[in-house]
């Protein structure tokens, strides 16, 4: 019993404190491939310490298990930092700032407690990679649509980050004769998610609502 109303209390607390997981995603979706390099440590940080939680949950009391799993972040954390610094330094100057701040996502917390301690090394694991996957694909969907919207170009620096090869991943969708700089401002990143979660909402209300006309119609059939 009181597992579960610690489980329910770790995910109240975590839909309370969604603000701090977008502080370091907003900030970071100003371009598409520094979307791709922070969700991509995102989900390195998230596969390893479901698979470190996993390993040592017999060994983990439960009552101090929330300040083992921000230990064990934290550490994770600390060492891809160091090597990321060490040998990609071109990519470890644009994020090095927002990388502290993935000790507070609500994300990894609730991984680790609602999957890792619960399961096998390897299901962990790839639970881990999976939900990873959504996060990449949300913030590319959104840095995706804020490059555009600022440069009309996809990938414009991304040769700063990876190498010269990059500049053939170099994408103009449009021409613009100023850019917009609004939309790689924190405020424009805010304002443009408003609108992608709005737009998602009426989607799904649309599709529901289709599938419940539809469903009806069938009933109606088989009455008469």
């Amino acid at each position: 019993m009181n597992m579960i109303m610690m489980k329910n209390q770790c995910n109240s607390s975590c839909k309370k404190s969604n603000l701090f997981n977008l502080c370091p995603i907003i900030a970071v979706t100003s371009t598409v491939s520094n979307a791709l390099v922070f969700g991509v440590i995102i989900m390195l940080i998230t596969t390893i310490n479901n698979m470190i939680i996993s390993a040592l949950r017999r060994c983990i009391p439960t009552d101090i298990r929330f300040p083992i799993y921000m230990i064990i972040i934290s550490g994770i954390i600390t060492c891809l930092q160091m090597l990321i610094h060490a040998y990609v330094y071109s990519i470890y100057k644009n994020i090095y700032f927002f990388l502290p701040l993935i000790i507070a996502n609500c994300n990894i917390i609730r991984e680790a407690e609602t999957i890792a301690y619960t399961n096998e090394i390897i299901p962990a694991g790839l639970n881990g990679i999976k939900n990873s996957i959504n996060i990449i694909s949300e913030m590319f969907v959104l840095a995706l649509v804020r490059e555009i919207i600022a440069n009309g170009i996809i990938f414009d620096n991304a040769s700063q980050q990876f190498g010269s090869w990059a500049t053939y991943l170099r994408i103009q969708v449009m021409h613009l004769n100023s850019p917009i700089i609004i939309a790689k401002l924190p405020a424009g990143g805010l304002m443009i998610l408003g609108l992608l979660i709005a737009l998602k909402n009426i989607a799904y209300q649309y599709i529901k609502n289709i599938s419940e006309f539809m469903i009806n119609k069938r009933i109606l059939k088989v009455h008469e």
